[in-house]
């Protein structure tokens, strides 16, 4: 799925209620680049310095697990509904919109990862 920061997409956002240019326009304001929970395990690795290998559970041992948790029932279709929408790729849109209103790159997953470890707000 591509990841962008809460703060750039922020940004991004007064620059379009701000600037005339953007008038009419529709966006897609999200990261260039799709990435894998296998890329972010991996990225979560990089940065701490441990192996955080990523595993992709069965939805039934997933929703069985959510279950022995005391996690409601609404919840865990919830959960287990998303999961399967980004197993299959419904949100891998990806867009040059973002980069384009900010005038720069937006963070790359290594420096996405850093800032929202040290700030969890930030995503």
């Amino acid at each position: 799925a591509p990841f962008a920061l809460r703060d750039e997409l922020g940004e991004a956002a007064a620059h379009v209620l701000l600037w005339p240019e953007h008038k009419g326009q529709i966006l897609t304001l999200t990261g260039q680049t799709s990435w894998t929970f296998a890329d972010v395990a991996k990225g979560l690795s990089d940065l701490t310095g441990r192996d955080l290998p990523f595993h992709n559970i069965a939805p039934s041992a997933l929703s069985e697990a959510l279950t022995a948790a005391g996690v409601n029932d609404f919840m865990i279709s919830l959960t287990l509904g998303t999961m399967e929408d980004i197993r299959s790729g419904r949100y891998d849109l990806t867009s040059d919109d973002l980069q384009t209103v900010l005038g720069r790159a937006p963070a790359s997953l290594p420096t996405l990862l850093d800032k929202v470890f040290a700030s969890p707000s930030a995503l």
